[in-house]
Formats: C-alpha cells, sequence, structure tokens
C-alpha cells in the first residue's frame, strides 16, 4: 500500500473511532458552527448523537508529502467527506430535547505523521474555505516556484534578518522617541508586512496573468476588415487588479524605508509631514545630508537610493500616478488600469493590429516591472541597514 493510502487510512480512522468523538469536538467549536447554524436556534445548545453514524468518504483527495523543520514527515490531506449523524438541539431551559437526522458535508483538511498515529490539527471545511484554500496552495507554489521569500525569511550578510536589522540601534538616540520606535521590532513587522503583500499581488499577478485573453482570441473578419471585439473574463480583471495593488504597494515599502532612514539622517530642507522617498532622495536633500555625512559621497549603499530616483522609483511613481490622480494627457494609462486598458482596446478594436499589440505589451511591462521590483526588495533592505549603521561611525 502507497504512503498516502496508508495516511489516508489512519486519518479515516481518526475521524471515526469512538463513535466520532473526535469530529464531535470539531462541530462544536465556533469557528464550526456555520455547517449546522441554519438548522438550529441555539448552537450553544446543540449536540451531536454519533451513534450508528454512516461516513461517506470520497477516494478523490488531496494528498501532499512535505517535511517539517525537525525532519519529521508526514502528508497534508485535503478530502471531502459526507456524515449522517442525529442533531440534538435542545430547549433553552434544556426542558426539551429534539432529534433530528442530517448529512453534514464537510471537507477535512488533516496533517498526518509517517511514523505514528498522531496528527495535527484538523480544519473542517466547506466548499468555499476548500476551495480558498486549493487557491491559496497554488499561490505557495507559485512563490516557491520564483523562489521569493519574505524579508523576515532571508539571511543578510550571514544574518537572519531581525539580527541584521538590530545593526541600526547603534546609531539610535534613546531621547528621540520617534527614531526608537522606528527602529523597534514593531517597525521592522512593518516592514515585512509592506513586502509580503507585494509577494502575495505579485504572485497573483502571475496566476491569473496565464490565463488572460489576447486581443486576437475573438477577432473575426467584417466587410475586409478585422474587427476585435473586447471581451475580456474574470481571468483579465484580476490580473490587472492584482497589477495595480503590486504597483501601490511597492510605493508603500518604498516610502517605508524612506521614513526608517529619514529617521536617522535628519535632514531639515523639509517638514517630516512632507517626507517621500523623492523628497528625501533629491539633490537639495543629498546636498545637505552630505554636509554632514561626508562619506555619503562615496557610500554604495546611499548612492543605491539615489540612483532609484531617475530609474525604478521613477517608473514606479509613473505607474502609480494615474491610480491616484487621474490623467487625462496620458497616452494608454489614465486611472485605473482596466477602464484605461478597456477604453484603448474599444478605440482601436477595428484599426491596426500594431496598436493593440502595443496596449496589450504596455500592460505586460508593468507585470514584468513589478516582479523585478519584488526581487529588488530585499536588496533594497539590506542596503538600508547598511546605510544607516555607517552613519555616526563615519562622522
Amino acid at each position: 500500500m502507497e504512503r498516502k493510502e496508508v495516511n489516508f487510512l489512519k486519518l479515516k480512522n481518526n475521524i471515526e473511532i469512538n463513535d466520532g468523538s473526535e469530529l464531535k469536538q470539531l462541530l462544536k467549536k465556533r469557528k464550526n458552527h456555520h455547517f449546522y447554524s441554519s438548522k438550529v436556534k441555539r448552537t450553544s445548545h446543540t449536540d451531536f448523537d454519533f451513534t450508528g453514524a454512516i461516513f461517506s468518504w470520497s477516494q478523490d483527495y488531496i494528498s501532499t508529502p512535505l517535511t517539517n523543520v525537525d525532519g519529521f514527515q508526514y502528508d497534508e490531506i485535503i478530502v471531502d467527506l459526507a456524515v449522517q449523524v442525529i442533531l440534538v438541539e435542545n430547549s433553552f431551559d434544556y426542558s426539551k430535547t429534539f432529534r433530528k437526522p442530517i448529512i453534514l458535508e464537510i471537507s477535512l483538511h488533516a496533517f498526518v505523521f509517517i511514523e505514528s498515529n498522531l496528527h495535527g490539527d484538523i480544519n473542517l471545511l466547506n466548499q468555499e474555505q476548500k476551495s480558498l484554500l486549493i487557491f491559496h496552495k497554488t499561490y505557495e507554489r507559485e512563490l516557491e516556484r520564483s523562489g521569493i521569500k519574505m524579508l523576515h525569511e532571508n539571511t543578510y550578510q550571514g544574518q537572519e534578518a531581525f539580527s541584521f536589522f538590530t545593526r541600526i540601534w547603534k546609531n539610535v538616540d534613546i531621547e528621540d522617541s520617534a527614531m526608537v520606535t522606528g527602529s523597534s521590532h514593531d517597525y521592522f513587522t512593518e516592514l515585512n508586512e509592506c513586502h509580503r503583500k507585494i509577494m502575495y499581488s505579485v504572485g497573483c499577478s502571475n496566476i491569473w496573468g496565464r490565463y488572460i485573453t489576447h486581443f486576437q482570441d475573438n477577432s473575426y473578419n467584417f466587410q475586409g476588415s478585422k474587427v476585435y471585439p473586447v471581451k475580456q473574463n474574470y481571468f483579465d480583471v484580476r490580473y490587472v487588479s492584482y497589477l495595480e495593488n503590486a504597483i501601490e504597494e511597492l510605493y508603500t515599502f518604498y516610502e517605508r524605508l524612506a521614513y526608517l532612514i529619514y529617521l536617522f539622517l535628519k535632514p531639515t530642507s523639509f517638514l517630516q509631514f512632507s517626507l517621500s522617498y523623492n523628497k528625501l532622495f533629491e539633490r537639495r536633500t543629498k546636498r545637505e545630508v552630505i554636509e554632514r555625512y561626508a562619506h555619503l559621497t562615496t557610500d554604495a549603499n546611499y548612492a543605491y537610493f539615489f540612483r532609484r530616483i531617475n530609474n525604478e522609483h521613477k517608473k514606479l511613481s509613473t505607474y502609480r500616478h494615474p491610480l491616484v490622480h487621474y490623467q487625462s494627457t496620458n497616452e494608454t494609462i489614465k486611472g485605473s488600469y482596466n477602464a484605461s486598458f478597456t477604453t484603448k482596446w474599444l478605440h482601436h478594436a477595428t484599426s491596426d493590429e500594431s496598436k493593440l499589440l502595443k496596449i496589450q505589451n504596455e500592460i505586460e511591462d508593468i507585470r514584468i516591472f513589478v516582479n523585478k521590483e519584488l526581487n529588488n526588495c530585499k536588496v533594497s533592505f539590506e542596503h538600508a541597514v547598511l546605510l544607516i549603521e555607517g552613519l555616526n561611525s563615519n562622522i
């Protein structure tokens, strides 16, 4: 018998043993009340009688072999189960009991270890929850394919992420509450969360983007000309929406890094309420901070952020600006990407195919850009820490 079959049988036995006592306990948890809340008046007064219960297991299940951090092998199993059981509901004062047979349709999400009958947490899912879980698994595979890790999962110069981040603490003025807070574990968590959002949006744009509609897909000939009707589907809409999110989140990430660096550079050429990445690394600010930190003239970490102003960050700002401020003078992207893309497609639905290809390529260029910038986030985080670490030691 194959490994997955053995572990599947273990799961079945764990659920069915002792008249389904484990499943009964799981159903009584608040998060699982939705399986039967519509059938009773009070879930708090509800119980189950599993005596003689009939368990019908689907043989079409998902089993993924995995190994945990301690080296123990286990299978992650997702399987559908229908259970015929007696629902027991008590009156408010428990003076009366009502019993009725029901069928519970459940998907189990469980972790079963190879070398024991013990299992990890078992989650009960309805079909909607199962669909969401399967999509999340698709997203996780996308991350594995891309090789991208969250900021805190990476190492920097041989150190784990937060230990590396604390290298800036040597320059913290403990009398400056903003600096203390901005260099704390809380702010490290903020940066990590910003990066996680970028990962999710970029990953999802890649997933949905594999199945988008090409402008040629529904084309037809009409009176000697080619017509390219706009027929977008949910793949197209989700794809473009996640690209928008990715751009916004990348911009936010760099604003967070700019704030962190600002706390230590302390420029006076502008007020804090007008702080932005562009302000912090513009030429006027550069002149000011170099007067205080002369070594920044040749510092590779400072040069990295200054170079971005007219390169990656300029492109990022160009992509983001119409999402916030409608740009009627822009050729293609005037506002939201999907509205701009659809409108432009409509305008050229009966014209030169090369114009439609240009429009589609403009959206594809954004996808390429956000994927590249997602990779750059780790590099930017590292440069920010090294830039701050080197400040006071070079005065």
